[in-house]
């Protein structure tokens, strides 16, 4: 029996083509969810920058069931097609992330918005790993189903802390260091607080001008299992961005590392000294935690109770959800 196509189009992450079931590992944790698909029985082409601009041809040639879709501004070329009623087929959007806040900045903003809230507004249903998100879609009368990130749950179990100091508090930080991020933030608490180490895994953008400080540790881009074993290393992770749907949330919880978050969207999944540290400045937040091992080791044990899914799970309830949008 021939499997159906489906085309999963998620401009900005990875390269184009077939999603093999027989890969043994997917570097990208969004296409693992393309991988999910293959396995609940579809053949998932992922089609990426620069061949979306060839989307007409493909789409023509391979005649898709489905399309899931990202509001990225690239998604344009496929947003004018469906517009102009040239796309036939159901199309879902996967609402990823904030692009137009996150984009704004460097590119019209004007534009970045239209195009992230129009592929909103014409999407037969969203999937999206935000409840913020979700929130805003029902808000304007879209159907939504919240899908929180997978992750690999066996992974964690097998991850060996990284040698580090133990007679030192330890903070990580996970991702690039950037504006929208808050990353000033991070150098401010670092100031603030000689006596703690802070590990920095990820990028630091060139428009970020900094003084490194002796209790900094700058690490940078690690393959997932080298920055495990320093995560669960640390005795906090911190979240500067204002995000509910950075997928590292799911990596602390899955990795027993008690997060500090800023108060905000983070706050739709973590819950006060019970699921992470809220506050509304960090400085407090962590001489909070410094002063209060026994809540740390209270929301380590809540961890292990916390609900994570793995992406076969999580493609399951797609196309679960699907199946019945297309009868």
């Amino acid at each position: 029996m021939t499997k159906k196509i489906v085309f999963l189009i998620f401009p900005g992450n990875g390269k184009s083509g077939f999603i093999n079931l027989n890969q043994s590992k997917i570097n990208d944790h969004i296409l693992s969810f393309g991988f999910g698909l293959n396995q609940n029985g579809y053949l998932t082409y992922h089609l990426s920058w620069p061949k979306i601009i060839f989307f007409p041809f493909l789409y023509l040639k391979y005649k898709p069931e489905f399309i899931i879709i990202t509001p990225h501004p690239r998604s344009i070329l496929v947003l004018i097609w469906k517009l102009f009623g040239f796309l036939h087929k159901k199309y879902f959007v996967y609402w990823d992330d904030f692009y137009t806040e996150m984009m704004g900045k460097n590119y019209p903003v004007s534009l970045i918005s239209f195009i992230e809230f129009l592929n909103i507004k014409k999407s037969d249903f969203i999937f999206t790993p935000s409840k913020y998100l979700k929130n805003i879609a029902e808000n304007i009368d879209k159907r939504a189903l919240f899908l929180p990130h997978g992750v690999n749950i066996k992974t964690f179990k097998s991850v060996k802390a990284a040698h580090l100091p133990s007679n030192i508090f330890k903070v990580v930080y996970v991702g690039s260091i950037n504006h929208y991020k808050r990353s000033s933030k991070l150098f401010d608490l670092a100031k603030k607080n000689p006596s703690v180490r802070f590990y920095i895994i990820g990028h630091v953008e060139n428009s970020i001008k900094f003084k490194p400080l002796e209790n900094m540790f700058f690490l940078g881009y690690l393959p997932s299992t080298k920055f495990y074993s320093y995560v669960k290393a640390c005795d906090l992770a911190l979240i500067t961005a204002d995000q509910d749907s950075t997928i590292k949330m799911y990596f602390y919880i899955g990795l027993g590392v008690p997060i500090l978050a800023l108060n905000g969207r983070s706050a739709y999944v973590l819950k006060n000294n019970y699921t992470g540290i809220i506050s509304d400045d960090l400085n407090e937040g962590l001489k909070f935690s410094l002063n209060n091992p026994k809540v740390l080791k209270h929301i380590k044990q809540n961890y292990k109770k916390f609900k994570l899914f793995d992406w076969k799970e999580l493609a399951k309830m797609v196309v679960n959800k699907i199946k019945l949008i297309r009868k």
